[in-house]
């Protein structure tokens, strides 16, 4: 499943809220939020801990001493924490602002001007309205009337692939902006079995951005798979509730992606002439450290390999899609010196990959 003809990422940008939280932090306010017993707290505490996240960027935080207005702590009027339609509606109110600091930042870097982008695509599963995200990128980053427009709606974190694939079909035909923006912390969910703590430890908010071309500088999208895992399709999902949407996540997760991942990656990898040794850079989005550990066991990696994404989660948690494009622009930023592999994972399960050259390499 290769990208019709030669495409590039010509330019990144990324954006996170104004206020962050310390884990630590996060994990009291979750206690104080599902107004817990000291057992259910010190289970709280101890798996935000496990998460390895120091650190997250949270829309839902009023101010940098981490107040939080838009959850109420659990009573019998409220007990499951605000409705869907009030989460909806400040995802309408705030993703678009970090969206077109996002997109702002890659036409930059790209060196493009708004007006000359021809399609854009939209990426979420954190939030919907018609019109929605891409109605009020067209508007506020003066795209033109006429812009082709497609969105790619609650594919959950392999969506700015599935988004990749997307720009690279339309690229033939003009520069393509692709836009991630998730909210993740609009979708905290009160209730205290271990799955349900462990979304709450993991997700955090931002946006990333790319613009793709099939001409000119930038770092070259030379492939692109899809693998779905047999005999998984309950072990994740991201469900619509009426307190938000809600998370199911089998703790066997790491060990249906690993089964599959390295027959998945020689096979593909064989296409463009490579190995998993030949590989310099690895970008898998950190679902959590269990994923990261089962990835870097299945794949024979050393130590050190998946330092960007076990950084990315310890700094800024989980973005859900927008993830690996934070990931790719910290590496684009430190300097590449040989072929990427970007991997995600999904509802499905689905395995979502991609391969990059830097530019120059063949």
């Amino acid at each position: 499943m290769r990208p019709p003809g030669e495409v590039r990422c010509s330019g990144l940008g990324v954006a996170l809220p104004a206020h962050a939280i310390d884990q630590a932090d996060a994990a009291a306010m979750a206690s104080r939020l599902v107004a817990a017993s000291p057992a259910i707290a010190s289970r709280i505490e101890r798996l935000y801990r496990s998460t390895t996240v120091m650190r997250r960027h949270l829309v839902i935080l009023d101010d940098a001493a981490g107040a939080c207005t838009f959850y109420r702590s659990r009573s019998t009027d409220e007990p499951r924490g605000p409705d869907t339609a009030a989460r909806l509606a400040r995802y309408r109110d705030v993703a678009p602002d970090l969206a077109v600091v996002a997109a702002r930042g890659a036409l930059s870097r790209a060196g493009r001007d708004a007006g000359s982008i021809e399609h854009l695509v939209t990426v979420t599963c954190t939030g919907f309205a018609a019109p929605g995200l891409d109605l009020a990128l067209v508007d506020r980053l003066g795209l033109g009337s006429n812009v082709s427009r497609t969105h790619i709606g609650f594919m959950g974190c392999h969506g700015a692939l599935n988004g990749l694939r997307v720009a690279s079909a339309l690229a033939s035909t003009g520069p393509v902006l692709l836009c991630a923006a998730e909210l993740c912390s609009l979708h905290l969910n009160y209730a205290t079995d271990h799955a349900t703590i462990i979304g709450n430890a993991l997700f955090a908010d931002g946006a990333a951005a790319a613009v793709i071309e099939s001409t000119g500088a930038g770092i070259r999208l030379i492939d692109q798979f899809s693998e779905i895992v047999p005999a998984t399709a309950t072990a994740m999902q991201w469900i619509v509730g009426n307190h938000g949407f809600e998370m199911t996540l089998d703790a066997r997760v790491p060990e249906h992606v690993a089964a599959t991942v390295r027959p998945l990656l020689d096979a593909r990898l064989k296409t463009a002439g490579l190995g998993v040794a030949d590989v310099a850079h690895w970008i898998v989005h950190p679902g959590g450290p269990a994923i990261l550990d089962a990835i870097e066991a299945r794949l024979g990696l050393g130590p050190g390999i998946l330092d960007a994404s076990r950084e990315m989660l310890r700094t800024r948690g989980n973005l859900s899609s927008a993830t690996v494009l934070f990931i790719l622009d910290d590496l684009l930023r430190a300097g590449l010196r040989g072929p990427v592999v970007m991997l995600a994972f999904g509802p499905g399960m689905t395995i979502e990959g991609a391969v990059f050259l830097p530019s120059g390499n063949h």
